[in-house]
């Protein structure tokens, strides 16, 4: 095994050891490791908790440890019912002591949405990062994805939660 790979290991073990004895609540910002790979997605903004400068960089790795969410739905950008895995944005918010759950998506393409007056307990949106238990890349519209379960809340098939799925995430901003 290699250097960079057993120091990935490490940071990645660190982390599931910090977040099981923390309950989530009890980590200090000094206490967040950093992405052993690269950087998928910065959180920044009106947050508590970082591990560079100002905001939370993770990479996938370090998204993998949070507790996995998968759905099946069919949306506008895919064909039939399609597989999303990820991450429960409720979840993250609170890893990285947000202090709302209002926050603009940022994409790749410099795409943005505010998001707003979503109650994330609520509504199960994830940031998913496997299509059909795979990755996904950059033509997957990938490698990240702010998605809803559409066909298990067919209330949420509304122009707002639809344009709210970010495709290409690269940051989240806390208002």
């Amino acid at each position: 095994m290699g250097m960079r790979r057993l120091k990935g290991n490490l940071i990645n073990l660190s982390l599931v050891i910090l977040l099981s004895l923390s309950g989530w609540t009890g980590i200090r910002a000094s206490e967040l490791p950093k992405p052993a790979s690269k950087v998928l997605l910065t959180i920044t903004g009106n947050i508590s908790r970082f591990n560079k400068d100002d905001s939370v960089e993770l990479d996938l790795a370090m998204l993998e440890q949070f507790d996995q969410v998968s759905f099946v739905t069919e949306t506008p950008w895919t064909d039939g019912p399609t597989r999303f895995t990820g991450v429960r944005i409720n979840q993250l918010l609170e890893f990285v002591g947000a202090r709302s759950n209002s926050f603009r998506a940022s994409a790749l393409d410099k795409y943005w949405n505010d998001l707003r007056d979503m109650d994330f307990e609520k509504v199960p949106a994830i940031i998913a990062y496997q299509l059909n238990d795979k990755p996904m890349r950059l033509r997957d519209l990938g490698p990240l994805w702010i998605m809803f379960p559409f066909d298990e809340y067919p209330e949420l098939a509304t122009e707002k939660y639809k344009t709210a799925c970010v495709w290409q995430l690269t940051g989240i901003d806390v208002h």
